[in-house]
């Protein structure tokens, strides 16, 4: 009965939104990808078993199936990680009635058993069991596979929401997983650790109908479970504090930065809304997976580099500069919802762009380091590497703090991060192409026309220029800013 009630009270939230219409349409959107996504899924499903048996090494394909199933979950984790939401629900008001608290905690953990996010492996799931495990093992056999299969699906969502209410009392959780991860792919790709066999070995005993493999997935279950509330229940706890929470809260302040004064505070602001922000931390987990592609493509597949120079120059540029292309555009809106606070307060906002800018740069630098290990390996040039380094920081920054200005949507920072176009409109969309593109295009042409060491030669000096005057168009940034802030700060409070 209590169920019932807190889901109506959830759908009338959702009904008397002020923004019921834009939400509306997000989640139709949303759940048509879904759905064209599932169907794809599902018509892969039929066809999985004959791939795997091409590919692997056992003669069933289920075989090869669970021999790769922990990198799937890995990925999987990865995916609910970067754009999966928390569900939540304003406990507060309840905490006047006379209603546990685990209760409204368990009321929010149970829905992760109709998260979407937990169903897609399950529509590629069925049809390939119907395929790779009745012919041998029978129905049953399939159907206690499949809840297996889902089992672990709510399993990962409950470690991810775990991850997450981790992150909001520390921000040093917020490299655990990534550490976890990188440990995990290190111990299999040094062959330290056979997890193929050791999870062919598991899928056996499913198979074999093993209780114990149910037992040990229903006690992970109840750990995880019981982990979410006490977690939920810290988290409760610190919001009621208020003020008192910072004193809980102990990441996301380099004390070094003290010195720097004003500007070193909006970096540690800035490093505080990257980590402890989903639509931010999505951006910032997005990067760090580019950076996993790049040098996996430059380790097996440089050959579509040589053969698409356009490929080469653009993921290079991205990759070092993706922090700051892909948050530049959020220069002023990511403070948006406390922008009139800020105003108001004796705070210099050319500290704030110089702290961004800073920061941004920062990240470049340390990619173009992690590049040199390319560079040692003969796969890319020093020269180039330093070329889009520099172009990157210099001229692209530059383009992309000019686009920033003009942008005057409002920006949830706690917002989901998938299917999420809040904070941007159709014009900054169009100038950050423009932004991306068009200097690429120069590089290309050049590339084309002479050689390619003019083009990074041109990178070099041109990024070296805007580099070395940052200050100044720093500056002149600021001040075409003040020159809009009024429209802006307007475009904040209307779109909130």
């Amino acid at each position: 009965m209590l169920q019932q009630e807190l889901q109506k009270h959830q759908w009338k939230a959702f009904l008397r939104h002020p923004m019921f219409e834009r939400n509306l349409g997000v989640k139709l959107f949303m759940y048509l990808m879904f759905g064209f996504i599932g169907l794809q899924l599902f018509a892969f499903g039929f066809v999985m078993d004959k791939m795997l048996l091409e590919i692997g090494t056992y003669q069933l394909a289920i075989y090869t199936f669970n021999s790769i199933a922990l990198y799937l979950f890995l990925l999987d984790y990865i995916i609910k990680y970067i754009f999966k939401q928390n569900q939540f629900m304003q406990i507060a008001p309840y905490l006047s009635l006379p209603i546990k608290r685990n209760r409204l905690f368990n009321f929010l953990l149970v829905k992760e058993f109709t998260n979407v996010w937990n169903l897609y492996l399950i529509i590629l799931i069925i049809p390939f069991s119907l395929k790779a495990i009745v012919p041998f093992y029978g129905l049953g056999t399939a159907a206690l596979y499949i809840v297996f299969i889902y089992s672990l699906s709510i399993g990962n969502s409950l470690l991810v929401s775990l991850s997450n209410n981790l992150l909001n009392k520390n921000g040093w959780y917020f490299f655990l997983p990534l550490a976890g991860i990188a440990a995990i792919i290190a111990l299999g790709y040094f062959s330290i650790a056979d997890w193929g066999k050791s999870t062919v070995q598991i899928g056996e005993w499913l198979l074999e109908g093993n209780p114990l493999i149910w037992l040990v997935q229903a006690l992970i279950l109840f750990a995880l479970w019981i982990a979410n509330q006490r977690t939920m229940l810290g988290d409760l706890y610190r919001g009621m504090e208020g003020e008192k929470a910072e004193k809980i809260i102990s990441f996301t302040r380099i004390s070094f930065l003290d010195r720097f004064g004003e500007m070193g505070e909006f970096i540690n602001l800035e490093l505080k809304m990257l980590i402890r922000t989903r639509r931010l931390r999505s951006q910032v987990i997005v990067g760090v997976l580019f950076i996993v592609y790049y040098f996996f493509m430059m380790h097996g597949k440089e050959e579509i580099f040589a053969k698409n120079p356009f490929s080469l120059v653009f993921f290079t540029i991205f990759v070092i500069g993706a922090l700051g292309l892909t948050l530049s555009q959020f220069l002023f809106t990511a403070q948006s919802a406390f922008f009139d606070g800020l105003m108001a307060r004796n705070h210099s906002l050319l500290n704030m762009l110089k702290g961004k800018y800073i920061l941004y740069s920062l990240y470049s630098l340390f990619v173009t380091c992690l590049m040199m290990i390319l560079v040692y390996q003969g796969k890319v040039s020093f020269l180039f590497i330093v070329s889009a380094f520099f172009y990157t920081i210099g001229f692209l920054f530059f383009l992309m703090f000019q686009g920033a200005v003009y942008n005057k949507s409002y920006l949830d920072l706690f917002d989901r991060g998938t299917f999420n176009w809040k904070g941007t409109s159709g014009n900054i969309i169009i100038i950050n192409m423009l932004a991306m593109f068009i200097p690429m295009s120069i590089v290309l042409t050049l590339n084309a026309i002479f050689s390619q060491t003019v083009g990074c030669y041109f990178m070099l000096i041109t990024g070296l220029a805007f580099t070395f005057t940052s200050n100044y168009w720093i500056k002149w940034t600021y001040g075409n800013f003040l020159k809009r802030r009024y429209k802006n700060m307007e475009g904040f409070r209307s779109n909130a």
